[in-house]
């Protein structure tokens, strides 16, 4: 379980696959992570650059008021009214690993790609 106190360390702390889980979520990542964590932002895949684009040029403030909204929904996030939010992630087995990009659990890591991507881009 983590506490996140900002949009920020919400952004930097979060795998990317669960914001999939939520709905325009996958567009909002890279909007977020474009507003708030430039460093590991890259290029949204074609399908999401609209989206992306709409979220950044109009009315962010609302978009992210409404992710918060979806966040309270969702089992894993408890969003208090100070406006921290606690992240309870799935416990696997110690024998798997959960990839924090993808959300894919394998029994090893080799199997993921999401970390070859890492290396070549970062």
């Amino acid at each position: 379980m983590s506490l996140l106190t900002t949009i920020e360390s919400f952004v930097k702390d979060i795998p990317k696959f669960e914001f999939k889980k939520i709905e325009n979520g996958n567009a909002l990542y890279y909007a977020l992570t474009f507003k708030y964590n430039k460093s590991y932002y890259y290029e949204p895949p074609k399908y999401l650059k609209d989206d992306v684009n709409k979220i950044l040029n109009n009315n962010f403030d609302k978009y992210l008021l409404n992710f918060v909204e979806e966040l309270n929904k969702h089992e894993k996030f408890t969003v208090l009214r100070s406006g921290k939010i606690i992240y309870k992630p799935d416990k696997t087995n110690e024998t798997l690993v959960q990839c924090s990009n993808c959300g894919n659990v394998w029994d090893e890591n080799t199997q993921c790609t999401c970390y070859l991507y890492e290396l070549c881009y970062f």
